[in-house]
């Protein structure tokens, strides 16, 4: 009987946190930390991982448009200059759930 293997394709991630409000820095990156070994867990490695200080997140992006725009970036040059590694193709958002008692 022939065996026959698969390659396994690694899932790239891009991991990203809003700090505002009850969530300073130093809480931001561990919640980066938790959603990275999520991430790693279904599968993915986080590529890269960013933060932004904002009142608030944004409705419609989680983040400003600029640093959309600068995840984006670094995702395409990250890609240029190793093509071997395809750019990442899901964005990780530490989304914060709170318990409403």
């Amino acid at each position: 009987m022939a065996h026959a293997t698969i390659d396994e394709i690694e899932e790239k991630c891009i991991l990203v946190a809003v700090i505002h409000g009850d969530i300073d820095e130093r809480l931001a990156h561990e919640y980066l930390d938790e959603l990275a070994f999520l991430a790693e867990t279904a599968g993915a490695k986080a590529d890269f991982a960013f933060t932004q200080k904002l009142p608030y997140p944004n409705p419609r992006t989680y983040v400003g448009e600029g640093k959309l725009q600068e995840v984006e970036k670094e995702n395409e040059e990250h890609e240029r200059k190793r093509p071997e590694q395809k750019k990442a193709r899901t964005i990780g958002m530490n989304l914060n759930v709170t318990n409403r008692r």
